[in-house]
């Protein structure tokens, strides 16, 4: 009996001081971690464990904060956009009306150029109110008639360049005859060479876009290129109206030109205003009759 009693008094012991220096070497141990040559090791550790949680909360609030930033910076975007149109639109139609304006100030320019030869009438300006267009005629009605001194017979201009001659006429409104029609005819002057031929519209005058030019003098001098303007001949028109310019000759057996046709300046489609002329008496007074 005795000797197991010893055996547990020595193992107890052994117990006791196996438990005594792990207490002290853990109380050694946390003085040592504590000390403030070994204070970071520590805080080396909760970093270690803690930093990425923090970081992945930055991350996940700093991307959705730029979210709303880049929401917020595009509304901007196409509010500001928006007032750009809206800007530009009105710009345009700026620019449209002064194209209008534009357009008319330099047909009215090229109407001074004409000065000398139109002393004898009187401008009337008027808008096309309708238009027709087709193979066999391209007629147009103006807003002014009887009431403005519109008559038939006067001649219509665009510019510095010849589109008709009044066909009728009623108080408020005119109907004009373009130079495309089948039944309108002109004496036209070369300015090249002088020479004076008849131009005239046919059914697919407007399709082709030009003019026949028939009774060519003898031995005509006309050539491609050439540029074709009214002449005072019959006092229906002044002098120097433009009509067109020759585009193609056909010639006879001989080489010598039997026809030739001529591109007008004015498209009816492309204008929305006109000029008339009217005829003055020798008294300075409108022709009336």
């Amino acid at each position: 009996m005795k000797p197991t009693r010893r055996k547990k008094r020595k193992k107890k012991t052994l117990r006791v001081i196996i438990v005594s220096t792990a207490l002290v070497l853990a109380v050694l141990f946390i003085v040592l971690l504590f000390t403030v040559d070994g204070f970071s090791r520590p805080s080396n550790v909760v970093s270690v464990v803690v930093n990425p949680v923090i970081s992945l909360i930055n991350n996940t609030f700093s991307g959705t904060t730029d979210r709303f930033k880049a929401f917020k910076s595009n509304k901007d975007l196409i509010r500001e956009n928006n007032e750009l149109k809206q800007q530009i639109e009105q710009l345009n139609a700026k620019l449209i009306l002064a194209d209008v304006y534009l357009e008319e100030i330099n047909e009215y320019k090229e109407l001074l150029n004409l000065q000398k030869e139109l002393l004898l009438f009187e401008l009337i300006s008027a808008k096309i109110v309708f238009s027709t267009v087709g193979n066999v005629q391209t007629g147009l009605t103006i807003n002014k008639g009887v009431s403005a001194g519109i008559r038939p017979g006067m001649p219509v201009l665009f510019g510095d360049k010849l589109l008709g001659i009044v066909k009728d006429s009623d108080l408020i409104s005119a109907r004009v005859r373009t130079i495309y029609e089948k039944d309108f005819s002109i004496i036209a002057r070369n300015t090249n060479n002088h020479e004076l031929y008849r131009i005239r519209g046919d059914s697919t005058a407007y399709r082709r876009q030009s003019l026949i030019c028939d009774y060519l003098p003898v031995r005509s001098e006309i050539k491609v290129g050439d540029i074709l303007e009214t002449s005072a001949l019959g006092d229906t028109y002044p002098n120097s109206i433009k009509i067109g310019v020759v585009e193609r000759i056909d010639h006879d057996r001989d080489g010598i030109p039997v026809k030739a046709y001529v591109r007008p300046y004015i498209d009816p489609r492309q204008i929305d205003f006109v000029f008339v002329l009217n005829y003055k008496d020798s008294d300075g007074e409108q022709d009336g009759s």
